[in-house]
């Protein structure tokens, strides 16, 4: 109760409530945790399920990416306010429903209304400013075209350096560039003829870190949909993998755990064995998997799930191969 009640008081302008102290803002997450009593198995549901830290928190002097407490009780306000903010949605999660209530599409049909520019495909590489370093000018795109305006709206997660480089001068540090990129994100897409979870039809999954093997360091995250939200057709269910990893061997030992632990796999895919996988499955209690695949490419905060990819990218790897 302590613990809830500390949290609440940091929440928005609170002023009333017991504050949490600088010193333990400042101090690792999992330690205020700790000190507040919380049950690992509930340290772990904060940790990787509301507040999502992707990397394993438990030993903070190895961890890739500590998260302080300061960070987590954001992450807790933020799931806090997203709950019930649609009648239609009882969580704190929302998906889109593909072709029809993507937020993209939001944009670009209020842009036509408006007489906007709505651009596809396009990254934007920098920030423009002025000579001195002072004032928004501007955007440069992924092709070297440069856009001036005088606002630039953002979403929450970007952040926009304190010092940037004037108008036409591009820092290597705020470029789109990837050379010195080292982590990457390892994806899966698999398909079923049943649900993960038996009587739920769109659900997300978390694997925290240790729990698919004792190597394991990130947590792996599983969203799956159904064909009520026109993913694929009826009568089937699209899962998708996604964790961030070091390297290639990891990229590919993270989904393929995780989908040893979701579904039965069976060692051949072909119809005439379709009989005997039903049974299987009746039978363990995990759905078939009837199709997979995998690739991992390098790391790009806030990318989509299904980015442009290169046809030749080396990064790319589908069907185990290499």
């Amino acid at each position: 109760m302590k613990f809830f009640k500390l949290v609440q008081g940091n929440f928005g302008n609170d002023s009333e409530g017991d504050k949490i102290s600088e010193e333990d803002l400042q101090s690792p997450f999992v330690d205020f945790l700790t000190k507040m009593g919380l049950s690992e198995k509930l340290k772990s549901i904060i940790l990787y399920t509301i507040v999502m830290a992707d990397h394993d928190q438990t030993n903070v002097e190895v961890c890739r990416d500590v998260m302080d407490t300061k960070s987590g009780i954001n992450g807790l306000s933020l799931y806090h306010s997203s709950i019930g903010r649609f009648p239609n949605a009882n969580g704190a999660i929302i998906y889109p429903i593909y072709g029809q209530g993507e937020l993209p599409q939001a944009f670009c049909r209020r842009d036509a209304v408006k007489g906007c520019i709505y651009v596809l495909l396009m990254p934007v590489a920098s920030v423009l400013m002025d000579k001195d370093g002072d004032t928004y000018n501007g955007v440069k795109l992924g092709s070297g075209q440069e856009l001036f305006s005088s606002q630039l709206i953002l979403e929450p997660h970007f952040t926009i350096p304190s010092t940037l480089t004037p108008t036409g001068q591009v820092s290597a540090s705020h470029d789109a560039n990837l050379s010195d990129t080292k982590e990457k994100v390892a994806r899966g897409i698999c398909i079923t003829k049943n649900s993960v979870d038996p009587g739920v039809a769109n659900c997300l999954v978390f694997f925290p870190p240790r729990s698919l093997y004792p190597e394991q360091v990130t947590t792996v995250r599983i969203l799956q949909l159904s064909c009520n939200v026109a993913v694929c057709p009826s009568g089937m269910f699209v899962t998708y993998l996604s964790a961030k990893c070091g390297n290639a061997v990891e990229g590919k030992k993270l989904p393929n755990e995780a989908i040893n632990a979701l579904f039965c796999v069976s060692v051949s895919m072909n119809s005439e064995n379709s009989e005997k996988e039903n049974l299987h499955e009746h039978t363990v209690g995990k759905p078939c998997l009837l199709w997979s695949v995998l690739y991992f490419k390098k790391y790009i905060p806030n990318e989509d799930f299904f980015p442009r990819i290169d046809p030749t990218d080396d990064d790319i790897c589908a069907d185990g191969g290499s």
